[in-house]
């Protein structure tokens, strides 16, 4: 059952808004963000989960030639259930994480372009709960993470010549995390179970994200609509799978600054065949999230 408990860790990657992304990067020296969203796996309703959380940033330091740098704190929590023919399985759990947020912004990065490059590294705890039952008997495991992790991200925006509202913004990712302590017990029909085994969450993942149009949707024509489309590639250590996720998403942001409110919808396809509910085929999950930034909606 172990390789169901984690579950939610292959799905996290588009779980958690960057605030370190586009035109208003570091403007504020305060940030903060919602996010929440679901799951569900295509062959089974009984697969699923959902996940809530905020994301926090503050940014004391700026210079004029377009470095910044601070600190930023994550809290998220989740649920989900994961069952097959014979097994039942449910889990639930918390992250915390903090850490250093430094980035830079080149207003004439090309004729066309301006550019921001941000990194976000720190360390992140996390608190696992799993229990299990078939028919010989019920389980319950516990894993304790400390990780440190990694994220890149590399904006280029459009800003004026031809057409500057078609493919305003190009997004690349690169995020990394690997374990640095990791600890977890296990019983079954209440009796401990010896020598239980870790669940390794390191990963590696590499995302694009492009944006199609600015869509101006109010008379003043400074609140745009802004459809983009997604695709991510992640390779997970603890089942040594590789994952291709593709996607739709639709912001909307004010003139000049980064997106407000973010809805997107996924599918995360597993690229080695796996054996499940007795057939051979490849997982699929389908995610739907939002995200919602306040201090994006005010002017400057």
């Amino acid at each position: 059952m172990k390789k169901t408990f984690f579950l939610f860790f292959l799905l996290a990657s588009f779980l958690v808004p960057n605030l370190s992304s586009g035109q208003n990067a570091f403007q504020e020296r305060v940030n903060v963000a919602f996010f929440t969203g679901g799951f569900t796996r295509q062959q089974i309703s009984n697969n699923n989960g959902y996940w809530y959380g905020i994301y926090t940033d503050y940014v004391p330091l700026k210079s004029n030639n377009g470095w910044a740098g601070g600190i930023f704190g994550l809290v998220s929590i989740y649920r989900f259930q994961d069952n097959d023919l014979e097994n039942i399985y449910t889990g639930h759990g918390r992250e915390i994480a903090g850490g250093l947020s430094v980035g830079k912004f080149s207003e004439y990065f090309s004729l066309r372009h301006s550019a921001f490059v941000g990194c976000n590294f720190g360390i992140r705890q996390s608190w696992d709960n799993g229990n299990g039952q078939n028919a010989d008997g019920k389980s319950v495991v516990l894993q304790k993470d400390l990780m440190f992790s990694v994220n890149l991200n590399f904006n280029l925006l459009k800003n004026n010549g031809m057409h500057p509202r078609i493919f305003p913004r190009t997004q690349i990712m690169i995020n990394y995390q690997r374990p640095i302590q990791s600890s977890a017990s296990a019983t079954w029909n209440s009796k401990p179970v010896e020598d239980q085994g870790v669940w390794q969450k390191g990963f590696q993942e590499l995302i694009l994200k492009e944006s199609f149009c600015d869509i101006g949707i109010n008379r003043g024509r400074d609140i745009f609509l802004e459809p983009k489309i997604l695709v991510s590639y992640r390779y997970e250590n603890g089942n040594k799978n590789s994952y291709l996720v593709t996607g739709q998403e639709i912001s909307l942001r004010k003139e000049g600054r980064d997106d407000f409110l973010a809805i997107f919808f996924t599918q995360k396809i597993c690229l080695k065949e796996e054996i499940f509910l007795g057939k051979p085929g490849r997982s699929l999950h389908f995610m739907v999230g939002l995200n919602f930034c306040p201090f994006n909606i005010k002017n400057y």
